[in-house]
């Protein structure tokens, strides 16, 4: 979560990796528009996400901390609003 409160999934792939079948079907993963600024490592734009929504699988008093953090109502039975990231490295 950022300062804004915003929720920000990262997926990290190295080399060739392949997206699983399931993280191609989401359509928010993109290898053509990573959020990494280096293929090797470093600052992250995190303006280069795809929005999109899923469910929190976190802990009653995790999700708590966060709508604490963020005056937000994040919950684990619907879907929440995020922005995912791909993160793609040569190293």
């Amino acid at each position: 979560m950022d300062a804004n409160g915003n929720i920000h999934v990262f997926e990290v792939k190295n080399g060739k990796s392949r997206f699983t079948k399931n993280q191609r079907n989401s359509n928010v993963f993109d290898k053509d528009s990573t959020s990494n600024l280096s293929e090797k490592g470093g600052d992250l734009n995190l303006n280069n996400g795809k929005q999109g929504s899923a469910k929190i699988a976190a802990s009653d008093s995790k999700i708590s901390d966060m709508n604490d953090a963020s005056n937000k109502n994040f919950n684990k039975t619907s879907n929440n609003n995020m922005t995912f990231h791909t993160l793609w490295y040569n190293v």
